[in-house]
């Protein structure tokens, strides 16, 4: 059959009659089995997971120690995260001197990869950068970023980088002249094979006041850069636009305290949601002396001024102790994630906006019996929020919505170690609406000796209901389709094979992990059983079928949405049946 023939049957297929809807639930996402990213590393602890994913391309990286010193280490899967390829080292330094990745060291987009680092290579802390430009099979020369001193002669105690296409924006906190730092940009417009002269974008001259909280957002050519620093006697944050060529905008103050007041404490994040909307959020104590809250701040103009700041959550501030706040946007919707003590024990939380900022929804509290280090990623309608706990030996979690953010079904565990979790990063890909961890664990070695993993589900699943032998009534549940996807007027399509493979949806190029054999013929051909509408929770069932005959024989089968206002939504992972 062609493939202009099994486009034409997929799209055809639509317009069959369904079988009965089911009740589905929210909770229905399905967790692979976690891989181990760096088998080579059998007995030396691991740092600093860090996790990109797009376009079906999956790239993640991390530190650690193996036989002296330390090396960055890479590894990439082509295919949404089901295999990875064998980990490479990506750092030039022979001498093996220590190395750390940093949350949002690693951006993907497509096959460009960049990646940051700060390195004591040359003696203190300098940070290298490091470009794929075809998916990480091969990297470019690793560069170093000028801070405005020579190798190793400033300490660079924090750093943070933005990207969209080719550009490219980090800040550092750059140590110069003495105990003080300065806040200091360097840009590429090019994907980082050329970088401009560092920026100096504080107050008066580099070194001059004291800079310890950083954060950098970009969309298009536009940027721009927040910090706190001591002008006015108390932490209070300011930040200033920026553009890839190396222009910088006028100084502005982005929180609104009065001067004087207020100290600004961890969690410094600027996210665009638009060529001209700045997200700003950060931490500061300024209810109390010592428990901080939650800060947040926008501008419509790109950076050129903001309006007044505002308290997000409803814990007391003042009273109850924030920490690790996270947030992500995309459009109108925005995500913060924390962690709290309300209740007398640190509980992870999140509080929505969906309209740009202007107004904010009741919190939603995502652990239960503990949580810390919590992260947030926003794509479209998927919304993902993971952390570790609840205790010690913790695991990885998520909690999931395929609404923007709100509702959310129960917590999923993503780790299957006996050890404990310390850490995990997270993103989302928008192309096979899947969700993406990576984490360390202390399983293989011990207490305190961790390796990499990473785990992955798509927000669709497929369930075949029926006891498996030949003959017997059967029908598929279809689970977790999105919003955008949700409703009768969509549909889901069943199509089966005797192994997996790599037919693509002749229209828009996906996977769907199955390979074209016979019985993938004979499937399309069964539209008017192996389908049913979707929901409006997103679910929906086939009707009633026989169970194939063959005794003892293994099939697969994927579920692909067909909306109805063309084209194809959530594919499902394969599911494996053998007949009894």
């Amino acid at each position: 059959m062609s493939k202009r023939m099994i486009a034409a049957c997929l799209i055809g297929l639509a317009f069959f009659g369904f079988g009965g809807l089911g009740a589905g639930t929210l909770d229905a996402q399905i967790t692979r089995t976690p891989i181990l990213l760096n088998p080579g590393n059998p007995s030396s602890s691991s740092f600093d997971p860090v996790i990109s994913a797009d376009s079906g391309r999956i790239y993640t990286a991390w530190t650690d120690h193996r036989t002296i010193g330390c090396g960055v280490y890479f590894s990439r899967s082509t295919d949404n995260g089901l295999t990875f390829a064998p980990e490479i080292r990506l750092d030039g330094d022979t001498a093996n001197t220590t190395k750390d990745l940093i949350s949002q060291s690693i951006h993907g987009d497509g096959s460009d990869v960049y990646l940051f680092w700060t390195d004591d290579r040359n003696g203190s802390t300098d940070v290298y950068f490091i470009a794929s430009r075809n998916g990480g099979v091969s990297f470019e020369p690793e560069v170093r970023i000028d801070d405005t001193g020579a190798p190793g002669t400033q300490e660079v105690l924090a750093a943070t980088l933005a990207a969209d296409g080719q550009n490219v924006f980090i800040a550092m906190s750059v140590e110069i002249g003495g105990a003080d730092e300065a806040i200091v940009v360097s840009t590429s417009s090019d994907g980082g094979a050329s970088w401009s002269a560092a920026i100096h974008a504080g107050h008066g001259t580099a070194g001059d006041f004291d800079v310890d909280y950083i954060g950098i957002g970009c969309f298009g050519t536009n940027g721009f850069v927040a910090f706190d620093d001591n002008s006015d006697s108390t932490d209070s944050l300011y930040g200033r636009s920026l553009t890839s060529a190396g222009g910088m905008g006028t100084l502005v103050r982005v929180d609104s305290d009065t001067t004087g007041s207020g100290d600004i404490e961890h969690s410094v994040d600027v996210v665009f949601t638009s060529l001209t909307q700045v997200n700003v959020i950060w931490q500061e104590e300024r209810t109390g002396t010592s428990n901080e809250e939650i800060r947040f701040n926008i501008s419509s103009d790109g950076g050129a001024a903001f309006a007044t700041d505002d308290v997000i959550g409803t814990y007391t501030p003042g009273t109850n102790d924030v920490d690790n706040v996270w947030f992500d946007a995309e459009g109108d919707t925005i995500i913060v994630a924390w962690e709290d003590n309300r209740t007398g024990s640190d509980e992870i939380y999140t509080c929505s906006s969906f309209d740009g900022g202007a107004t904010w929804s009741a919190d939603l509290q995502h652990s239960i019996v503990g949580g810390g280090y919590p992260r947030v990623a926003v794509d479209g309608d998927m919304v993902g929020v993971a952390w570790t706990g609840p205790t010690a030996p913790d695991h990885a979690f998520v909690n999931w919505s395929r609404d923007g953010g709100a509702t959310f079904g129960a917590p999923l565990v993503m780790s299957a170690g006996t050890g404990d979790v310390d850490y995990v990063d997270i993103d989302l890909d928008a192309t096979y609406e899947s969700c993406h961890i990576a984490y360390l664990d202390d399983t293989l070695q011990g207490y305190g000796i961790d390796h990499v993993y990473t785990n992955s589900f798509r927000a669709a699943s497929l369930t075949l209901m029926g006891s498996g032998a030949s003959g017997a009534p059967h029908r598929f549940q279809f689970d977790g389709a999105l919003a955008g996807e949700s409703g009768s007027a969509n549909a889901f399509q069943v199509v089966c094979s005797g192994s997996l493979g790599g037919f693509l949806i002749p229209t828009d190029g996906r996977n769907v992990g199955l390979a074209f054999d016979t019985l993938f013929s004979r499937s399309l051909g069964l539209g008017a059983v192996l389908s049913g509408s979707v929901n409006a929770a997103g679910s929906g069932q086939s009707s009633v079928f026989p169970m194939l005959p063959g005794l003892g024989t293994t099939f697969y089968a994927v579920a692909v949405v067909k909306l109805a206002g063309g084209g194809f939504g959530a594919i499902t992972d394969p599911i494996e049946f053998t007949v009894q």
